[in-house]
């Protein structure tokens, strides 16, 4: 028989609680119990390991149990992914409850009102009427800039006052990362804490979160729009979250208010050639005839939330690939039609 020795046997118990208490995170049921056919699931797990290459994870939630987790390529419950855009939401999330706590008093308070000091570097004066709102609702005219620039600019909040709008605050709809790394300072300065420090505190320990990374920039602002590392199931518990109206088992994390404010349609435009409805940092859609919402990132990474389903389905994706509009649609195609039942 093996022999352990005594630090072997506590290393191998705190491994199994470890995994226990993992396991037990989510509740875990059967697709049938929660009304699913879970025929029509096995032929979606099929289909991705034939032709989706690059799907990382595919989580099923309904009715907040966790109905369908499967794992592809190198991806795995523990290993951390970069969600890339979907760090919006969190972004968004992190307002609702800065707002809720009474650290933000309104959505309509000015940007610049939170970065005195940057006053001076201002050109274009339409810079000064960009509110909370604004960013929310990529309704800023803040343009685009190239990816990383976070990483590369020795001061990235300048350098985005800095450029002219391409329209007046309130006045079109541009999909703009540096409007969403802008929120994160205003978060930063209303909070009086790091982004990273807040979320941690009031979001992330709440929701019973794991290891969460979230890159900063060169002045040690996390991005409100990019870079962050989750894990796969506790990315479904924010679409959870948002589906509970703000409320994690029994307690309020987020005002329904403004819940209902952030899946509501904001603002409209286009987004790379296809006509985008957006909510704060939630896109706005139907899937099958449901209304839905939901966050998204480059290279196919999805958390999709159709509320009258009482559904939540989380797609990762290799982020280092292009755009995978496919995986968006795995939704419409296997798991509407797998509802069996209200």
């Amino acid at each position: 028989m093996r022999k352990f020795s005594t630090l072997g046997i506590v290393f191998l118990l705190v491994a199994a609680a470890a995994q226990s208490a993992y396991a037990s995170d989510w509740p875990m049921s059967p697709p049938s119990r929660e009304g699913l056919d879970g025929t029509r699931l096995t032929r979606l797990d099929t289909r991705i390991r034939a032709e989706l290459p690059h799907v990382r994870s595919l989580l099923i939630a309904r009715h907040g149990s966790l109905v369908f987790e499967h794992y592809y390529g190198d991806a795995s419950p523990e290993k951390l992914h970069n969600i890339q855009s979907m760090t919006k939401s969190v972004s968004s999330a992190l307002v609702g409850i800065a707002l809720k706590k009474g650290l933000i008093k309104s959505l309509d308070n000015k940007a610049l009102d939170y970065y005195p000091e940057y006053r001076s570097v201002i050109s274009d004066q339409r810079v000064r009427e960009i509110t909370i709102r604004h960013l929310l609702t990529m309704a800023s005219g803040i343009d685009e800039m190239q990816l990383s620039f976070d990483k590369m600019l020795s001061d990235p909040i300048a350098e985005i006052l800095r450029q002219r709008l391409l329209y007046p605050p309130g006045g079109g709809f541009k999909y703009s990362s540096p409007a969403a790394h802008l929120l994160g300072g205003v978060l930063r300065k209303a909070t009086g804490r790091s982004v990273l420090d807040f979320a941690q505190t009031e979001l992330f320990h709440p929701l019973g979160l794991g290891r969460v990374e979230w890159y900063a920039d060169s002045k040690g602002l996390q991005s409100g729009g990019l870079s962050g590392l989750w894990c796969s199931r506790d990315l479904l518990k924010l679409g959870e979250l948002y589906l509970r109206h703000g409320t994690w088992r029994g307690t309020e994390l987020i005002s329904p208010a403004y819940i209902a404010e952030s899946v509501t349609v904001q603002n409209r435009g286009e987004f790379y050639g296809e006509k985008a409805s957006y909510g704060f940092m939630w896109w706005i859609t139907s899937i099958g005839g449901h209304e839905a919402f939901y966050a998204r990132g480059y290279g196919g990474q999805y958390l999709m939330v159709i509320p009258r389903a009482d559904l939540v389905v989380l797609c990762t994706s290799d982020w280092k690939q292009p755009e995978y509009p496919e995986h968006f649609g795995l939704v419409e195609e296997f798991m509407v039609p797998a509802i069996a039942s209200k």
